[in-house]
């Protein structure tokens, strides 16, 4: 009995997680594929905390928690270098700057002490990039960050997003990363209006 009902959850867990991967891919059929990539302006600190909180429960020393949790933040960026490229095979299709774009964001993050000094995390998250005069593209990103808080720290992941640029409705997928520089993301975009 046990076995079956393992099955059945695990094959209810597959589906879940396949079902936007399947309407990403659906959604592209017989659209142009285009290339874009994102890149954030640098960050300068959290705007807003948020929720934070430790696992175990108590004062937050590095040495005794294990991992230190945030809800809901929000961090402050500076309000330059903010930059999204669209292009096709090396062709420049469009590009926006600072000038052009709005963005707001909130993220979770774990930070895991195990090993410290030494901080690892995951991050995910959530942002709002508008595009004055021509639409907005929500981006969800998760990440797994390595060296966290050292000056040659690394994230990896992956990210996806929808909008509606010029009246048409457009879904992107890639990878997400960070550095020092702040964080990017590169990946391919469907249904993006072209002139």
């Amino acid at each position: 009995m046990k076995g079956k009902v393992l099955l059945i959850v695990l094959a209810l867990a597959v589906v879940l997680l396949a079902t936007p991967y399947i309407s990403t891919v659906m959604a592209g059929k017989g659209q142009e594929k285009l290339s874009i990539s994102f890149q954030v302006g640098k960050s300068v600190g959290t705007a807003d905390p948020g929720i934070r909180f430790n696992s175990p429960p108590g004062p937050f020393s590095p040495l005794e928690t294990n991992v230190l949790h945030y809800r809901d933040a929000g961090w402050g960026v500076d309000s330059t270098g903010f930059l999204i490229v669209v292009d096709e095979g090396g062709l420049l299709e469009e590009v926006f700057d600072d000038e052009d774009i709005t963005y707001t964001c909130s993220y979770d993050l774990n930070m895991f002490f195990n090993a410290y000094p030494e901080v690892s995390a995951t991050i995910k998250v959530s942002e709002l990039w508008v595009i004055e005069g021509r639409g907005y593209i929500e981006t969800l990103a998760i990440e797994t960050l390595q060296h966290y808080g050292t000056p040659n720290y690394i994230g990896q992941g992956n990210f996806v997003g929808h909008g509606e640029i010029d009246g048409q409705k457009i879904s992107i997928s890639g990878e997400a990363g960070a550095n020092p520089s702040g964080p990017f993301r590169m990946g391919i975009v469907m249904g993006w209006p072209t002139p």
